[in-house]
């Protein structure tokens, strides 16, 4: 059974038998790759430890797979939250705008893939106050965006 995602294949690796299997290419990573021409660094799922700030990270949060009566329809729609972290406001909020510019009602490529359609769904941010009561807490601001994108139909 296909891992979530799996829809195009680039690269391969060589099993212990000599037989060649193609390495499958995520929508995140084209998602990664279209973002990094906006100089916007992502990181996946959670800021390393020792990892200098700003930064923002993206978590997928669910994908749903599109089927109509002839079975899969070669559609998906992720959801996926970005979050910029900072210990200043400003830059949460510098790092957010260019992110829903390089995103909100996009469509076109990124990497492999066609985007239909890209709309931020919900914005919000918080405070994360150091555990000494420092004024070094962090800021956090989140996007949530549903992103529809064309995908490779399985062959059965």
């Amino acid at each position: 059974m296909p891992r979530f995602g799996i829809t195009r294949y680039n690269t391969y690796r060589f099993n212990s038998d000599e037989t060649v299997t193609p390495t499958p290419v995520l929508f995140e990573e084209g998602l990664v790759s279209y973002l990094s021409t906006f100089a916007i660094t992502l990181l996946p799922l959670k800021v390393p430890e020792d990892y200098s700030l700003p930064v923002v990270t993206y978590t997928p949060i669910s994908v749903e797979h599109e089927t109509n009566l002839d079975g899969v329809a070669g559609i998906a729609t992720i959801t996926i939250a970005f979050d910029s972290w900072s210990n200043v406001y400003s830059d949460t909020a510098e790092d957010s705008e260019l992110l829903r510019l390089a995103l909100d009602g996009y469509r076109g490529s990124m990497g492999e893939y066609t985007v239909l359609d890209c709309q931020l769904d919900d914005e919000y941010s918080e405070y994360h106050a150091n555990v000494d009561d420092s004024d070094l807490g962090t800021h956090q601001r989140t996007q949530i965006y549903e992103i529809v994108y064309i995908e490779t139909i399985p062959e059965y």
